[in-house]
């Protein structure tokens, strides 16, 4: 889920106060808005990792689906490729 999405879904539970008719359910539309704007800061104040952004990339949609055709095309070249990648990850 993208997190403007996920910030627009907060900020509207948040404004949400029509089911508050006491002082109980005002307490509890408290702690609700309270962990939604604690939730909002924090994802405010983290960035999204390297491997988060290639993740969303052109090149990484167009690795994953090369690699998902050589494993249907040929198990073994996959399995070979695999076993190269993991040798040369231990080289390093």
């Amino acid at each position: 889920m993208d997190i403007s999405r996920l910030k627009k879904i907060a900020q509207d539970i948040i404004s949400d106060d029509e089911w508050v008719n006491d002082s109980h359910e005002q307490a509890e539309h408290n702690g609700i808005r309270n962990g939604l704007e604690r939730l909002l800061n924090h994802l405010q104040e983290t960035e999204p990792s390297d491997v988060e952004k290639f993740s969303q990339t052109n090149l990484y949609i167009w690795f994953n689906n090369f690699v998902d055709f050589v494993q249907e095309y040929d198990d073994s070249v996959y399995d070979y490729a695999c076993k190269y990648a993991d040798k040369q990850e231990d080289d390093e």
